[in-house]
């Protein structure tokens, strides 16, 4: 546990060495729009549900549910 809290200690010393305002992008040209963040949100959400459809839906087919979805072709 001593080599935790050490570790712990030399971060805190790192970080009061170090001027965050340097490193944080504060200038307008470097944020993106609220649109295109929404974008990308909506877009995100998009294909983590239809993957996750998808994988349900392929785990279906392979064990052999699907059929009775599908309805009948005379």
């Amino acid at each position: 546990m001593c080599c935790v809290w050490t570790f712990a200690e030399l971060v805190t010393e790192q970080e009061k060495q170090m001027p965050l305002e340097k490193y944080q992008i504060d200038e307008p040209h470097y944020r993106r729009s609220f649109t295109a963040r929404f974008f990308d949100g909506v877009l995100c959400g998009y294909l983590f549900c239809a993957a996750t459809f998808g994988s349900v839906v392929g785990a279906l087919w392979a064990t052999g549910y699907l059929e009775m979805w599908i309805p009948p072709q005379f």
